[in-house]
């Protein structure tokens, strides 16, 4: 009787170890899977900060900035040097000196705390961001306010996200006009003077955007078309010079901005302009394909005497590196540009 109490004393105690070791296991594993999982969290945090500071980056056209505006995000994300971390931007330069690229790398230890119990003190979580300018390959318009006209966009929203919705827009507001530029004239940062070919009479590459009429073209030049264009789209073209709708709307823009110069002008300024960019040659009404689009500053307006036609305006000014807002993904590149994520 005794033997038999010993024995299952003795089992007893054995069976008490093993749960014993089986709960530590257990608790082991449990408190590395909540640390392995607190780790993830971070990595998602630097992830999403260091995407978005290279975006920011790379948005700025001076390397200085660019480097400064990457570094800004990530210290409003609480990343920084000072604290730990560390922090790798590097911008890369176009030949004209200008940002082309943003890379971006984050590190950070994080200790564990319940998994210490197996031994383990911690991760080091890493996130690598690079981000470029690609070319637009959608643009939306807007009106400018002086037209009177509504932002179908904004006007679905309501109360303060409205608000926010048309504050963010007024980048948009009147840039995207009714012209087009054949692309062998896109010579980015050199005076230009925009005028249709002698092989090209009958047409000066004015869009019929939402339909056809001189008037239509004027408001549309003067204001802003109103709508989206993305290329590949194909759009009818209005015959003819257009000298007075023409003249009237660049003189209209002009002036509300006289100050400004192609050094130094705003991205609200009505003498930028977003213009199509299309290849081969028109004759009377026909028809464009677009092929991407630029950013246009107005220095001036001249004329030129057609025969059969009379007057021809002369649009004069220069391409700009425009980073916007758009849709991403154009197959060419003529300076109105988005940030990009490569990886």
């Amino acid at each position: 009787m005794d033997r038999a109490k010993e024995a299952f004393s003795s089992r007893r105690g054995a069976v008490a170890v093993l749960v014993g070791l089986g709960l530590s296991v257990l608790f082991g594993f449990g408190a590395l899977v909540m640390d392995l999982g607190r780790v993830y969290g971070v990595r998602l945090k630097l992830q999403d900060a260091a995407d978005a500071a290279a975006l920011a980056g790379v948005s700025r056209s001076d390397p200085a900035r660019a480097r400064e505006a990457a570094l800004e995000i990530l210290r409003q994300n609480g990343i920084e040097e000072t604290g730990g971390d560390v922090v790798e931007v590097d911008v890369e330069e176009n030949q004209g000196g200008q940002t082309e690229r943003v890379r971006v790398l984050v590190r950070r230890s994080v200790p564990y705390f319940l998994a210490r119990v197996l031994g383990v003190e911690g991760a080091e979580v890493s996130a690598r961001a690079v981000a470029r300018l690609g070319g637009v390959d959608e643009v939306r318009g807007k009106r400018s306010p002086e037209a009177g006209g509504e932002d179908p966009e904004c006007d679905r929203k309501e109360g303060e996200e409205r608000e926010r919705c048309e504050e963010a827009d007024d980048d948009l507001e009147g840039k995207l006009v009714p012209l087009a530029v054949r692309e062998d004239s896109w010579v980015p940062g050199q005076r230009v003077e925009i005028r249709p070919r002698r092989s090209e009479r009958g047409n000066y590459y004015s869009l019929a955007l939402g339909g056809g009429g001189g008037n239509r073209y004027r408001d549309n030049l003067k204001y802003g078309y109103e709508g989206r264009l993305k290329t590949g789209d194909v759009i009818d073209t209005e015959p003819g010079c257009m000298w007075g709708p023409t003249r009237e709307a660049i003189r209209y823009r002009l002036d509300r901005d006289p100050e400004a110069t192609y050094e130094n002008f705003t991205l609200t300024s009505p003498r930028l302009i977003y213009v199509a960019m299309v290849d081969g040659e028109l004759h009377g009404r026909d028809q464009v394909q677009v092929k991407g689009f630029a950013a246009f500053f107005l220095e001036g307006f001249d004329e030129e005497q057609v025969q059969g036609e009379g007057k021809c305006p002369v649009l004069i000014g220069r391409f700009v590196r425009v980073v916007a807002r758009g849709q991403p993904g154009a197959p060419y590149d003529y300076g109105l540009e988005v940030p990009v994520l490569e990886e």
